[in-house]
């Protein structure tokens, strides 16, 4: 039961990497690619909640440091959310859809300001996740903080492991 749960969570995990061009980078079919923003919404909240439900399930906690972590988390990953939102909508009104480039259309300037994008997004990604370090330093025992870090790493592992072949490349 806990692996076809798991299955699904990859399933749904795979259709929005794809819908937001992580896995579809170099496909010009975009057929695989999801543009419903209301069902990428919904999908991303499902996914959101059976990643914190995996941590839940492995990451042992006393409940005082259950009650403390959990709020740092939730808006650890509200704030993560709204990081990715703010890249979507500035490529969007750049013309640069569903997070993909066409090289062979674009400009020097549209391919530099992508790349200025990109990179703003991951440095802001990891200030992010560098502050959700320092905030749950002060909340969990440094095996906890090293257990949930290996935790996090196992399910995103798992699911790109999941993911591998989910946007068929055109032939």
């Amino acid at each position: 039961m806990k692996s076809h749960i798991f299955y699904f969570l990859v399933s749904i995990l795979s259709i929005t990497l794809i819908s937001t061009g992580k896995l579809c980078a170099q496909q010009k079919d975009t057929t695989c690619c999801i543009h419903n923003e209301t069902q990428t919404h919904e999908q991303c909240q499902s996914i959101m909640k059976i990643k914190k439900d995996y941590i839940q399930k492995n990451l042992v906690l006393t409940e005082a440091e259950s009650l403390k972590f959990w709020p740092i988390y939730n808006e650890y990953l509200r704030q993560e959310a709204s990081i990715y939102d703010s890249h979507r909508y500035t490529l969007d009104n750049n013309k640069i859809k569903g997070g993909r480039l066409n090289l062979s259309e674009a400009s020097d300037e549209e391919i530099l300001f992508y790349l200025d994008q990109y990179y703003k997004t991951r440095e802001a990604t990891t200030s992010l996740e560098k502050q959700l370090y320092l905030d749950l330093k002060n909340v969990l025992k440094p095996e906890t903080l090293y257990n949930f870090l290996q935790i996090e790493r196992s399910f995103k592992s798992r699911v790109r492991e999941k993911s591998k072949g989910a946007c068929p490349r055109s032939r």
